[in-house]
């Protein structure tokens, strides 16, 4: 029998081993975006700050339709920028609209994740599920 304790308990990330995602005829090699990736973590809190203010005037519904969805598209960019450059580390297959392959570069996963909300949405998803990493328990276990 598990207890909440086993079940529940904060695992320790191996950071040097990215996941893959596997979307099937590509796939996404990501770092974790949770707590344990503190570079992304304090990047991202230091990038969202400047959206504080507007976020309070959103929740006290003060702004227009207009300007949540502007504001939504300014922190998608900031977030894509983020994942771009901290979270994603490579990929295999990605093709663009023309079915030509893409190398993987920052700018290059920025503007996909642009293009392509639905997608960053997954990544973003994927990225912070802690059961898509290698847990350093794990891998001890694995060599006794």
């Amino acid at each position: 029998m598990t207890s909440p304790y086993d079940l529940f308990k904060e695992k320790q990330i191996d950071e040097t081993t990215p996941a893959v995602l596997d979307y099937g005829s590509f796939q996404f090699h990501i770092k974790h975006a949770g707590a344990s990736n503190k570079t992304f973590v304090n990047a991202a809190q230091f990038q969202l700050k400047q959206f504080e203010r507007l976020d309070s005037l959103d929740s006290q519904g003060v702004l227009s339709a207009d300007g949540q969805k502007e504001l939504e598209e300014k922190k998608h960019k900031v977030l894509a920028k983020l994942y771009a450059e901290l979270i994603m580390v490579g990929w295999d297959n990605v093709k663009d609209k023309d079915g030509k392959e893409i190398d993987f570069s920052v700018s290059a996963a920025e503007k996909l994740f642009n293009d392509l909300p639905i997608l960053f949405k997954d990544v973003i998803e994927q990225s912070v599920k802690v059961s898509n990493f290698k847990a350093l328990e794990e891998e001890a276990d694995s060599k006794n």
